[in-house]
């Protein structure tokens, strides 16, 4: 950089060194020259007219013949610290982007470290168009949506990338215009793209070279050990909120709130706490608010559920809840608005329980919908998402309107079957996710296998195992869980929480390869201590008991201890996850 030029020039002039043409025959300004040198202090020989000219800094203003006002090259590859364009990083300080250098420069849409087209990054740093964009079928990374057709103006445009408002980079989620993130800016490659969806990272993990994106980078690609596969979560659990072995229900922050047993969803302020009561004492059920900057917890409502079983947000201050209506005892699921001084809530659908398939039905504007049970819900392009467990189907439902319709599963007819809308065959769904596309991604608890819905088209496949529970860090169908129940996304990977294993498991979505991120697992091969047995790897309690083995002891990765988890989200501007358990305790993982 012309700057460091300068200030090596000067030095070297300050302890005697006489540099050539200071011995009273140095150039001025306008006189000819060969190189820096033969100017004056403040000046520099310009390569195109070989004249001297007034030098300028980094920064771009004249310079005042001394140092650049960033000390020269930045290494440290945060904001420019003169205030001008670029990364700080080399050329990128001059705004200038250098495709195939991994970084990510404005004209560049990606930037995949080569110059090689046909990969989904072109020669030029542009992303290419999916030869297969209208199939209806989402090729992840180089399409953010597919649905089924290449129109524009319908939320998923002629080269499948989100179309989305513009409210975009104002630093607020808008997950009501398709938004996924939003980060304050339009930039792409710093994890929220350019029209707020959630960019897949880790594409050079584990290169041991910080690469842009990456949280941390330790030189290979195992999972547990302080950083993982994809290089934005080192794994570290601390506990969050509440105190081990300690019940109850009291607001307060960090280690000073009480709390109970529960689910939980995020949006970009708060975790969302769907608290149980008590239904065998129609003790209703409360929503809890836990500020993630603060670790405040605040008790917003209580409502008519005994129980939580599911909860999603639309990150504008909706909150819904799955649950048993105290009064009824059946089914339902309950809309909390918190948007308004006194929060309030309804129910939405449910209360019309069903256990076959001939009184099983979808609806269309009024409560007529039937439901075997309700569990997990996710929240994505402006529906809400259902599974219910008994009757083995994934629904949808529209808030605005009522509508609950069959997306997956035949109602009644469980199993495990990959196939198209009522082809398909689910044995024992639990919990959901969206993973920020129409991908959608259910927990089968009882035979231990992540399946995968495409929300738009019906088509079901099994996402990691095979039907048989166990407990095996591989790829796909050779990978095994044991007893996965709450799931979530960070839109590179699903990570799912193991009951019975006390772990947190991670899925890379463009590879299946399962891992385990965190927890101490402890695997049998034959009986196991105090009247427990071994059940396809880990030791279970006589049926009814509570869960052997776990703890609570904070750590990284695999060093780290949890107790029965059951729930489990992502919240993107922290990079964190939050896990809560039978502990009493919500412990976040960074």
């Amino acid at each position: 950089m012309l700057g460091v030029r300068l200030w090596v020039a000067l030095a070297l002039v300050s302890v005697g060194v006489v540099a050539c043409g200071d011995d009273g025959g140095s150039s001025t300004l306008g006189e000819p020259c060969s190189s820096d040198r033969d100017c004056n202090a403040g000046e520099a020989c310009d390569g195109a007219s070989m004249v001297c000219v007034l030098a300028t800094d980094d920064d771009g203003g004249t310079s005042d013949g001394g140092p650049d006002t960033d000390a020269g090259p930045d290494t440290d590859a945060g904001p420019d610290a003169d205030g001008g364009p670029g990364s700080d990083m080399g050329e990128a300080d001059l705004g200038m982007a250098v495709c195939g250098d991994r970084v990510v420069t404005p004209p560049e849409t990606c930037d995949d470290g080569n110059t090689a087209t046909g990969d989904g990054c072109d020669d030029s740093c542009q992303r290419e168009a999916s030869s297969s964009c209208g199939d209806g079928t989402l090729d992840l990374p180089e399409e953010d949506c597919d649905d089924g057709n290449t129109a524009t103006g319908d939320g998923c445009d002629d080269m499948c990338r989100v179309e989305v408002g513009a409210s975009c980079g104002d630093g607020t989620t808008d997950f009501a215009t398709g938004e996924e993130c939003d980060d304050g800016n339009t930039l792409p490659g710093d994890g929220c793209s350019p029209s707020c969806q959630l960019e897949t990272v880790g594409a050079f993990c584990g290169d041991d070279t910080m690469d842009p994106g990456e949280l941390c980078d330790d030189g290979n690609l195992t999972n547990g050990d302080g950083c993982n596969p994809t290089c934005n979560l080192e794994g570290r659990v601390t506990t969050w909120v509440g105190s081990v072995g300690m019940a109850g229900s009291t607001d307060g922050t960090g280690g000073a709130a009480r709390i109970g047993s529960g689910v939980l969803a995020v949006d970009d302020q708060y975790v969302w706490f769907g608290e149980n009561g008590n239904c065998g004492t129609s003790t209703r059920g409360r929503l809890r608010r836990i500020d993630i900057a603060t670790a405040e917890v605040t008790t917003v409502t209580a409502f008519d559920a005994c129980n939580s079983a599911g909860i999603a947000t639309d990150g504008n201050g909706l909150v819904w809840v799955a649950g048993v209506d105290v009064g009824t005892g059946d089914p339902a699921i309950f809309e909390i608005d918190t948007t308004v001084a006194t929060p309030t809530w309804r129910v939405v659908a449910g209360n019309n329980p069903c256990a076959s398939a001939g009184c099983y039905r979808d609806d269309s504007g009024g409560s007529a919908a039937t439901f075997g049970g309700i569990r997990g819900l996710t929240w994505w392009g402006g529906l809400l998402y259902i599974v219910d467990p008994a009757a083995g189907v994934i629904r949808s439902l529209d808030p605005a309107t009522g509508d609950v319709l069959d997306v997956a599963g035949d109602p009644f007819n469980n199993g495990i079957t990959d196939g198209t809308g009522s082809a398909a065959r689910f044995q024992s769904p639990r919990y959901i996710v969206s993973d920020g596309t129409s991908n959608l991604y259910v927990s089968e608890t009882n035979n231990g296998t992540i399946r995968r819905v495409n929300a738009l088209t019906g088509v079901v496949t099994t996402f990691a195992g095979n039907g048989t529970p166990g407990y095996v860090d591989d790829i796909g169908s050779a990978a095994r869980s044991h007893r996965p129940r709450g799931i979530t996304s960070d839109g590179t990977s699903v990570y799912w929480v193991e009951f019975n294993a006390h772990s947190i498991r991670q899925g890379i979505v463009s590879s299946a390869s399962v891992s385990t991120l965190a927890g101490n697992v402890t695997l049998c091969s034959a009986g196991c201590s105090g009247g427990t047995s071994c059940n396809n790897g880990v030791c279970l309690p006589p049926s009814g008991g509570p869960p052997v083995g776990g703890g609570a002891t904070d750590g990284v990765g695999t060093a780290a201890e949890f107790y029965a988890p059951f729930s489990i989200a992502y919240h993107f501007p922290s990079s964190s996850l939050f896990v809560i358990g039978g502990n009493h305790t919500i412990r976040r993982i960074q």
